[in-house]
């Protein structure tokens, strides 16, 4: 059972985390260890103190947690079977933006994985290019002939804009949201499309309040307010669709202001 105070009571001066990293309230409460819940947006956020890059890139996908099947990479590169688990999915990401794909000629997709979306998607665009951190990943990218920046989407210098910028299921894996809306939006000329989970997927997959003890490399867990709470600024919200693709999840559609 979580144990709930108000941030103005809490007396610990070690404490970190005293408003919400999405809206700035201060009415946010402890639900134990290093989570947090804002009042004001319903923001939960999992102060992760460990090294969270060095998570994604190396530790993620032991103990069976976002493992890859035997029959989905061979020496190092993503078979055909890889694609094809991924193909539902990906098919639906593509009717999601559909309406606008003929607006656009340039795709930066973030957190591009092992290609799958940018596979199926490409011949609708002059320029594809992609980001990723994981190595295995990257290179695999590479064989198939994208541009991949290489590394953390908020260290990274992008040398151009793009008119659709997308980003699927991996924005709740970034600590820094208002460096990642700057940046994006910096780099967008149009669309940015976004879908995150409402799901912690590590052991026992429920929605509210994420355990403390299983961290799963989600910093965060958005609300419908949260999230236009975050993106308001910078982009006009055209659709906000709970649940989006991957159920549960949101979906979001975003046009650069």
């Amino acid at each position: 059972m979580f144990i709930k105070k108000c941030a103005e009571d809490i007396e610990d001066k070690d404490m970190e985390i005293k408003k919400c990293v999405v809206c700035g309230s201060k009415s946010i409460v402890s639900a134990g260890g290093d989570v947090y819940e804002c009042l004001d947006c319903s923001h939960k956020y999992v102060n992760y103190t460990g090294d969270g890059l060095n998570y994604h890139k190396n530790e993620y996908r032991n103990n069976n947690h976002g493992t890859r099947t035997t029959d989905e990479i061979d020496n190092g590169e993503f078979t055909q079977k890889f694609h094809d688990f991924r193909d539902e999915i990906c098919k639906k990401r593509i009717n999601l933006i559909k309406d606008f794909i003929d607006e656009c000629d340039s795709l930066l997709d973030i957190g591009a994985g092992g290609g799958t979306f940018v596979n199926m998607i490409k011949d609708n665009f002059t320029t594809v290019e992609c980001q990723e951190i994981s190595d295995i990943c990257v290179n695999n990218l590479n064989r198939y002939g994208y541009h991949t920046y290489h590394g953390d989407f908020n260290d990274l210098n992008f040398n151009r804009t793009y008119d659709l910028v997308t980003c699927w299921q991996v924005l709740e894996h970034i600590k820094d949201l208002h460096s990642f809306v700057e940046n994006a939006s910096k780099i967008t000329d149009k669309y940015l499309v976004l879908e995150v989970p409402l799901l912690h997927s590590k052991g026992t997959r429920t929605r509210g309040i994420p355990p403390v003890d299983r961290w799963d490399g989600h910093y965060h867990f958005f609300s419908q307010k949260s999230m236009t709470k975050l993106f308001e600024q910078h982009f006009e919200i055209l659709d906000l669709q709970e649940p989006g693709i991957q159920i549960p999840s949101l979906s979001v559609l975003l046009k650069k202001k």
